[in-house]
């Protein structure tokens, strides 16, 4: 049977990270069943719900909601392979940035990166799945691993002009201002970064042409690897993850999103017994009792978090999973 997977990357930093927190990790690992072997593969897959709960854990040994903040500030270009000596070779900042929204799939990560110049401002937007939003730690430590390595490669002070991300209860905007040292402001949808295009434009002082074309090609071979070991339902949930609250989930925007023509997807589809419509409507209705279950989200923001056209689209679809309303269903969940 399928299994929603995500890859064990992020498990080595954890790990790693609660190490030098003096934080012995092993029992979590073990309660969780993760070998400790396991946890130094870059490219291994890992259930989503147990790494949810690895980073759970984590949040409860530290007793700290912002240890995603602190695990992505100690992140170094190093830390991202040849994607990251790729973007530190790079020519300018913006080249840098370029690579890493081409290629973060190679680090093994469900988020969707994008950047968009709009006059003198550069928006890095970052397209985080559903189920990362009761769990803000993931996110916020993708927006700190971007700050941190963007100011490394350009070896001078470049920090965003501003943060905007959705709000939730147990994290302080303030707070998060403090630490990434950038005004932060909340967004009903939306995770955003947003920099001056001059500082996109900065020269690196290590550019070299020869060997940043060399690295990428490497990383264009991992990120064809990764690519490869996915299986095309992981790789269509993972799109529908990124793709969802945006409503743009017809066939044709996710093979985009995968790289491929809608014609190829369809034949690919076709040949292993699926149906598009199918496979959306499942992963709407396994997001739907996860939220309405694990969050306090009113039924209008989960509608709206689903990619629905309006609440009584979503209670409808609802009503014919489960013959009752959402709100029924979390009384008795």
């Amino acid at each position: 049977m399928h299994q929603n997977t995500i890859s064990a990357y992020a498990v080595k930093y954890l790990s790693e990270f609660a190490a030098n927190l003096g934080i012995d990790y092993r029992p979590i690992l073990a309660e969780l069943k993760i070998s400790e072997e396991f946890s130094e593969s870059d490219h291994s897959r890992i259930d989503r719900d147990t790494l949810q709960k690895l980073w759970g854990a984590l949040v409860e040994k530290t007793n700290n909601p912002l240890i995603g903040v602190e695990v992505g500030l100690s992140v170094d270009p190093s830390d991202l392979g040849p994607l990251g000596y790729a973007m530190k070779y790079s020519n300018t900042v913006g080249e840098a940035v370029d690579k890493l929204v081409e290629h973060s799939v190679v680090l093994g990560h469900d988020i969707i990166i994008t950047k968009e110049t709009l006059g003198n401002v550069v928006e890095i937007e970052m397209g985080a799945p559903v189920y990362l939003r009761p769990t803000p730690w993931v996110v916020h430590c993708w927006i700190s691993i971007l700050m941190t390595v963007i100011h490394q490669v350009a070896g001078r002070t470049v920090k965003p002009l501003s943060v905007a991300l959705p709000s939730h209860p147990d994290i302080c905007i303030d707070t998060l201002s403090t630490m990434w040292h950038t005004p932060v402001c909340s967004d009903e949808s939306r995770f955003v970064m947003s920099y001056c295009k001059s500082d996109m434009d900065l020269h690196l002082a290590q550019a070299e042409a020869k060997l940043a074309s060399a690295l990428t090609a490497h990383t264009e071979a991992l990120h064809e690897k990764v690519a490869q070991q996915l299986d095309l339902v992981d790789r269509i949930e993972e799109s529908f993850g990124r793709l969802i609250a945006s409503g743009q989930l017809g066939i044709g925007t996710v093979a985009e999103d995968l790289g491929m023509p809608e014609r190829k997807l369809q034949r690919l589809l076709q040949s292993e017994g699926h149906t598009f419509s199918a496979l959306l409507t499942d992963y709407r209705q396994k997001q739907a009792e996860d939220l309405l279950k694990s969050t306090s989200y009113a039924v209008a923001e989960i509608s709206n978090l689903l990619g629905y056209s309006n609440v009584s689209s979503f209670t409808r679809a609802f009503s014919k999973w489960h013959d009752e309303s959402p709100m029924g269903y979390r009384e008795m969940h």
